[in-house]
């Protein structure tokens, strides 16, 4: 027994040795396996580019769809896309739709037309059934009580107008001016004296006279033109003549 004990020791030592050389190599591949995540396989029948690296866990894609991105129009040749073109009413919003409409332009306000003038001690034709007439022509001494007034030598003119039709003849927007000089100058109205405006409506067969005040200097009362303004839809009538100094 003593005799094989020499023997059988080298035998028993190399044993041990290679049992360690494995317990080591184990070790050593369990932290490879550790460190380094198992690849996924992808599945059966997908190409796998080559030289291109194992998507891992960590860099796989979201499972969540993301939106896919809008495409942006190419731009056109002719140059830029024209801004949206505001909306008129302004309004509204900043910016119109392509759905909107254009809102309609404004009618264009027609002009009020003047008939040729006619002698101061003549009448003339208003409308059918209206006439007017300039009933009486004064010089007077102007006097101011209104805001811009100046007093000083005046006209002073009654404007009488006929109703003739056989129903009532609003009156409410008549207007009545006057011009003097070859320039037409306007005389500025004067509170008085004696001023009276014209009733609002006149009544068929009746007469309706107004009286007003001008400031006009002596040395242009040669030639005054009296205007009357009836309404927007009728021309006004106007008278010329000389005025009294």
């Amino acid at each position: 027994m003593a005799a094989d004990a020499p023997r059988t020791w080298p035998v028993r030592l190399a044993l041990v040795l290679a049992v360690v050389a494995v317990l080591v190599a184990a070790v050593l591949v369990v932290r490879q396996v550790r460190s380094e995540p198992a690849a996924v396989e992808p599945p059966a029948g997908t190409p796998v580019p080559s030289g291109s690296p194992a998507t891992t866990p960590e860099t796989s894609p979201s499972a969540t769809p993301t939106a896919s991105p809008v495409p942006t129009a190419a731009p056109s040749s002719a140059g830029p896309t024209a801004a949206a073109s505001p909306t008129a009413r302004t309004s509204p919003s900043a910016s119109a739709t392509a759905e909107e409409e254009p809102e309609e332009a404004p009618a264009p306000t027609a002009e009020v037309s003047t008939k040729p003038p006619v002698p101061l001690d003549e009448p003339e034709e208003v409308e059918e059934g209206l006439t007017a007439r300039v009933s009486r022509l004064e010089a007077v001494a102007g006097e101011a009580s209104g805001p811009g007034e100046v007093s000083g030598p005046a006209v002073r003119a009654t404007v009488t107008l006929t109703n003739r039709s056989g129903e009532r003849v609003d009156l409410s927007s008549t207007v009545v001016n006057l011009y003097h000089g070859a320039d037409e100058a306007p005389g500025s109205a004067l509170s008085g004296p004696g001023t009276r405006a014209l009733p609002r409506s006149v009544a068929p067969g009746e007469r309706a006279s107004g009286t007003f005040v001008f400031a006009v200097p002596e040395d242009r009362r040669s030639d005054v033109l009296i205007t009357v303004d009836y309404s927007v839809d009728t021309p006004v009538v106007a008278f010329r003549g000389r005025a009294p100094s």
